[in-house]
């Protein structure tokens, strides 16, 4: 099957557009998953799936590691986590658009992604609905039914975040894909100027 999709002209790849995902951001994923609605994408989410191993796969020892890394709130190695996102993303055959939510989260992620996903997929955008530190902890701090272990797990990806945000959207921004818009606005008008913004980038 591999060997067909390499040999598809460029038109037929699948269209990626990456979101780079903060943490805390339940709020974000909503807005992300009105703009696939309006824009006709199918709507990936890494936590989505990764819950689904979870209950799926809790016996199976091929997931073993991922689902350690998982518990523990570690990232998932780089080749595991694109070939993850790669089954999921051979399954659609209805349109070819797609945005995948909380890919990548460091630079080694886009490194795998170009050995692994070459000739199957094209890059359109990258979108980043940026927020402040001290929103990200107020978000934390507001939900009082986290327990303390859900607390660390969440601390750790704040410290993940903080450590590679800088490189990836630096990356992005010489390469012309980044769109980041102030997620510190209402909803609405996020949604706005994403909306404005696909509009803009002609990514539909």
């Amino acid at each position: 099957n591999d060997k067909k999709l390499y040999c598809k002209s460029e038109s037929e790849k699948y269209k990626i557009i990456f979101i780079i995902k903060n943490p805390c951001s339940y709020k974000e994923s909503c807005i992300y998953k009105k703009i696939c609605e309006e824009f006709n994408y199918n709507y990936l989410s890494t936590g989505d799936i990764l819950e689904r191993i979870c209950s799926e796969n809790n016996k199976n020892k091929e997931y073993e590691n991922i689902i350690e890394n998982i518990k523990n709130g570690d990232l998932i190695p780089s080749k595991e986590m694109v070939n993850i996102l790669k089954n999921e993303i051979l399954k659609i055959e209805n349109c070819k658009n797609i945005l995948i939510d909380g890919f990548p989260r460091n630079i080694e992620n886009v490194i795998e992604w170009e050995n692994i996903m070459n000739g199957i997929t094209v890059i359109k955008q990258i979108l980043h609905i940026k927020i402040t530190d001290e929103e990200i902890k107020k978000r934390l701090d507001e939900d009082n039914k986290l327990k303390q272990a859900r607390n660390e797990k969440l601390q750790k990806k704040i410290n993940i975040f903080n450590d590679n945000i800088i490189s990836l959207t630096e990356k992005y921004k010489n390469e012309n894909l980044l769109i980041e818009v102030d997620g510190m606005k209402k909803e609405e008008q996020i949604f706005k100027n994403l909306y404005q913004n696909f509009i803009k980038n002609k990514l539909f």
